[in-house]
């Protein structure tokens, strides 16, 4: 990695225990200034996640079942979420969601009215937890490096994509030849892209995949029955995981 992208690193948020959460120091990418990310990496149980909580106060009154509702790895991924977005507002935002699962956010009380929206997007993978926040919309999507992708590609892939982008040195550096990381990436990039537009009417099958930049950002076009959508969607390889954050053209 080089440049910019590096500093994608010291978002990462570790908590080895007790001693819970650490300071976040939010990423900024290049292609948007107006958007934060934060990952936290962490294995903490849900008891001790709630126990961090009572720095979270309006959090936990915008979702009251986080700590009790659900089976423990869907409580951890609220809990997660939830602190992140606490954290990255500084207590000023509370997450909700719309009944067909959309994340939006609310001034907490107490806080003046948003005088612009702040568009929020989710994602985590095995014990990575990403949180984008940003003035325009946006999507993104973190996936840890394996084979699923790779053996799946056949459900979320044409065949023209998977010959133009599966083959060894389409998407170049960073360790990305072989193609079950590289099948890992797409898909990354497809569910950020679908994350971006939120039209039920889209799958991950309907999205297309046109190009590969040199800078490894890809332009995805999708169809749908109720319009046609172009994102830009930079591609972040890291170590543990693909990052993929997605934007409209």
């Amino acid at each position: 990695m080089h440049g910019t992208d590096d500093k994608l690193h010291a978002t990462l948020l570790r908590a080895d225990g007790a001693e819970g959460l650490k300071a976040i120091l939010p990423y900024r990418p290049t292609m948007d200034r107006d958007t934060l990310i934060a990952i936290w990496t962490h294995d903490l149980a849900p008891e001790v996640l709630a126990g961090l909580m009572h720095r979270h106060i309006e959090a936990v009154r915008a979702d009251n079942d986080v700590v009790r509702g659900g089976c423990a790895k869907r409580r951890i991924e609220r809990l997660s979420t939830l602190i992140l977005v606490d954290s990255l507002t500084d207590g000023k935002l509370a997450l909700h969601h719309e009944a067909d699962g959309r994340p939006y956010l609310t001034p907490c009380s107490g806080t003046a009215e948003l005088t612009r929206e702040t568009h929020i997007s989710i994602s985590h993978s095995g014990n990575h937890y990403a949180v984008a926040l940003s003035q325009n919309p946006i999507g993104i999507d973190i996936e840890h490096w394996g084979e699923k992708a790779l053996r799946i590609s056949g459900k979320f892939l044409t065949a023209e994509e998977r010959t133009t982008f599966l083959s060894p040195d389409t998407i170049g550096d960073a360790g990305l030849t072989p193609p079950a990381r590289n099948a890992t990436l797409l898909w990354s990039a497809k569910e950020a892209a679908f994350k971006l537009w939120h039209d039920r009417t889209l799958t991950v099958s309907n999205i297309r995949l046109t190009r590969v930049a040199e800078d490894r950002q890809l332009t995805i076009r999708a169809k749908s029955t109720d319009g046609r959508y172009q994102a830009l969607v930079r591609l972040l390889p890291y170590p543990d995981y693909a990052l993929t954050i997605a934007r409209d053209l």
